[in-house]
Order: C-alpha cells, then sequence, then structure tokens
C-alpha cells in the first residue's frame, strides 16, 4: 500500500526456478527486476498518484513451470493523502428573512467536489439558480489538478420567505466527487426568522467596528448598543443608550481600545414599534502594530491633474485602492469605508471594482476638483479586511480627514457608491 504521494518498498520472491513479472501497462508502478532465478529481494515503486480515487492494480509474478502468484499494489487517492476540500470563509451560513437574501462560501480544492444541502437553498451554477437537495448533488465543481489549489465563490440564496418565528436551521454539506460519505465541511444554514436580526458582515479595525445587518421579514428598524463587556440583561439593558439604525445602514463604531473584545447587542422592532428578543455578537478590534498598510504619499495638484505615490510598509504584500471625488463619502469614517470596500469586491462574485496592486506605484488622475484617496494593506496572511486604512482628503487643505466619534450610520446605496468611484489602471 502507498500513499498518494508514492515511495518505494521491498518485496521478497521465492521461487526454485526461473520467475518473471509482469506489471499492468500505463501503471505507475516501477519495479527493479522483472525477471531472475530462486530467491530474490526486490524494489516496488510508485509515483505521485494523479486521480482522486484510490488504485487497485495487480502485479503479476509467474514462475518457469507456470505457477502464478499475484501481489496486490494500491495506491491512495489524491486527496486521501494530501488532497485540499475546505470552505475557507464561513463556519455558518445564514441568510435574513426574504427570498432571495444571498451569501457565499469560498472553497479552496485540488479535487472535485460535490454541494448538498436543504431545498429551501438555491445555488448558482454560473447560468441560472437550483434548488439544493440533501440527498443529490445538483453543482459539481472543482479541479482534477493535484498539483495546484483551485478557489471559487459558490453563491446561494434563500427560496423562500421564512414567515416562521423561529428560524429554519439545516446543514450544507461539502464532500468530495468520489465520497459521499466523506466528512469535508459541514456547514450550518440559518434563516432568520420573522423577528430576528444579526450583524452581517463585520469589519475589525484598531479601533473602530463597522457591519450591515440580517433581518427577519418584519423587521423595521434595529436597537443596537456596543459594550466592553457582556451585560447583566435585567439589571443594565435598560440603562444603555440605545442606537436606531434602519435595516438598510452601514452602522459603525469609534474610539475603540485596540485588541479588545467588544459585544454587540441586537434588538429587532416591527412596524408597530414592538421589540423581540435581543441577540448578541462579539468581534475583537485589530492592532495598530505590525499591520499591512500602503501610505499615501506625495500628492500634489497642478489645477487639473492629480498625482500621488503609495509605499507598501513590510508587513504588507498588496494593497486596495479607490479615489473618489463624491464629497458624500469625504466624511465616512474608516470603518464604513473599509466595509465597503470589502463587501463592493464581492458583489455579484466579482472583484473588477477594486484596484488591487502588488508593488509601489505612482498614480494620475486628470481631474478639476477635490479628491480623497484610500488605501487598504493587505498581509502576507491575505486578510484583506485588518490592515490599516490610509487616506487623503484634498477638501482638508492637505491633512487626514477628521475621524467621526462614536456611533455612526449611512445608508447603503451601493450603485451611487460604486459609481463615484474611479479604478486608477
Amino acid at each position: 500500500t502507498f500513499p498518494a504521494e508514492g515511495g518505494y518498498k521491498t518485496f521478497k520472491v521465492m521461487c526454485n526456478t526461473s520467475w518473471t513479472i509482469v506489471v499492468p501497462e500505463d501503471s505507475r508502478i516501477s519495479i527493479n527486476a522483472t525477471s531472475g532465478k530462486d530467491d530474490k529481494e526486490l524494489q516496488i515503486s510508485m509515483s505521485k498518484a494523479n486521480t482522486p480515487k484510490e488504485t487497485e492494480l495487480r502485479v503479476v509474478i509467474k514462475s518457469a513451470d507456470n505457477k502464478v502468484a499475484n501481489l496486490v499494489v494500491r495506491q491512495a487517492g489524491v486527496f486521501l493523502s494530501g488532497g485540499v476540500l475546505q470552505v475557507t470563509n464561513l463556519r455558518s451560513f445564514i441568510v435574513g428573512g426574504h427570498a432571495g437574501e444571498r451569501d457565499s462560501l469560498t472553497v479552496l480544492s485540488s479535487v472535485p467536489w460535490k454541494l448538498y444541502g436543504p431545498d429551501w437553498l438555491e445555488v448558482w451554477d454560473g447560468s441560472r439558480w437550483l434548488e439544493l437537495s440533501p440527498s443529490r448533488a445538483v453543482i459539481e465543481r472543482g479541479t482534477s489538478d493535484p498539483d495546484g489549489d483551485f478557489v471559487e465563490k459558490v453563491l446561494l440564496r434563500a427560496k423562500y420567505d421564512n414567515n416562521n418565528e423561529d428560524m429554519r436551521e439545516s446543514q450544507i454539506k461539502l464532500v468530495p466527487a468520489y465520497d459521499n460519505t466523506a466528512d469535508v465541511a459541514d456547514i450550518s444554514a440559518i434563516q432568520l426568522g420573522r423577528h430576528h436580526v444579526l450583524p452581517n458582515r463585520m469589519i475589525a479595525l484598531a479601533t473602530e467596528l463597522a457591519c450591515d445587518w440580517k433581518c427577519g421579514l418584519d423587521v423595521s428598524y434595529i436597537a443596537c448598543y456596543l459594550s466592553d463587556h457582556q451585560l447583566n440583561w435585567d439589571a443594565e439593558a435598560s440603562q444603555m443608550d440605545w442606537e436606531r439604525s434602519e435595516t438598510s445602514y452601514v452602522v459603525g463604531w469609534t474610539d475603540l481600545k485596540e485588541n479588545s473584545m467588544y459585544y454587540l447587542y441586537t434588538i429587532g422592532y416591527d412596524n408597530a414599534g414592538e421589540s423581540y428578543q435581543h441577540y448578541v455578537s462579539f468581534n475583537m478590534t485589530a492592532s495598530s502594530q505590525n499591520q499591512a498598510i500602503a501610505y499615501i504619499q506625495n500628492v500634489n495638484y497642478n489645477g487639473t491633474k492629480w498625482t500621488w505615490d503609495t509605499k507598501m510598509n513590510s508587513y504588507c504584500k498588496a494593497y486596495m485602492m479607490w479615489a473618489s471625488y463624491d464629497e458624500e463619502y469625504f466624511n465616512l469614517t474608516d470603518g464604513i469605508i473599509a466595509w465597503f470596500m470589502d463587501n463592493e469586491s464581492r458583489k455579484d462574485n466579482k472583484t473588477e471594482e477594486i484596484s488591487y496592486n502588488s508593488i509601489d506605484n505612482n498614480f494620475w488622475w486628470e481631474l478639476n476638483g477635490h479628491l480623497q484617496i484610500v488605501t487598504q494593506g493587505v498581509g502576507h496572511d491575505g486578510n484583506k479586511a485588518a490592515g490599516v486604512i490610509d487616506r487623503y482628503r484634498s477638501i482638508d487643505y492637505f491633512q487626514a480627514p477628521i475621524r467621526r466619534a462614536h456611533f455612526y450610520s449611512v445608508p447603503i446605496d451601493k450603485d451611487i457608491f460604486k459609481n463615484s468611484f474611479i479604478r486608477i489602471k
């Protein structure tokens, strides 16, 4: 038996006459001698596997008087020994209460795979939406190249409204295409009940947090409170200064402590102003030390043309950059700017809205008016949401922008926001 990587082993032929060995054609088996006489120890080798399935072959050893012995040679498939198949972005898949609400899984694989799940979810196959099934795979993707990992986003959406108070809860299962019983990725799939509200995408910078919301069908607005400790609900909740957010807003908090845990409490309200169960989630702010940053330097304006340079620090392997002329977005906090940058890059599974740079560079833009430049560093671990934001805003007389304090929220109008940014080529 050999692992997928191949290797060497020995076996012994014991015979009182001459013998020959027949190796299957087109196999990855090599033997250092295929004929001989009397007893002999031989070396057998296997090269690297090229399929995900286990292979089994028979080497035939035949004596001069036609006695036959079979040597069974097995090799593990590439996935069973060294292959890759995993979901890299989510431990649980959560959508709001409305039909059509969506999220994605990021799958890293070096083998073909299949996806199973509840029939209240649909998956996009590249041309249409297909209803998932817990017993039948409706989508098969991945690669058969054992030497390369393949990354792709799998977009899923809720097929129905959830009119119940309780959440819908099921499992999404990712398995290699050749083994439906393999337990590779078992992901909780949840659709929120009528009055549930949870933070959706949350961005954590060193002193800021920002998020948007996932809500049930009957949530009209949200009350939220960010705490540096877990509340004693009965004793403290009524004393807290709760903030109100619309369901379509991105919200942010600034002036937080670095490397600190925070607890975000939320309550859903319906149109009649009735409140329902509260939920708490937690997140941790990042450190400003040893963080990826791309500095904006040498900004100059000659009346019609802006020029500037970018310079990455030693912790930065790449950076995203946006330049905007729309002053409506000049006063947004770093956290909310980072939320927009992170989410716009994932819209409809595309990334071309983001200018992604991996080298220090100089840029120019012919623009008759004020300009804001934003960069966000990407660390060597690839975490683009944790890098430090650097900003330049000309309207402040060539000074850094004012960081607004405390709670802040803005409507999510992605089209307006996206159209106000110009990709720097």
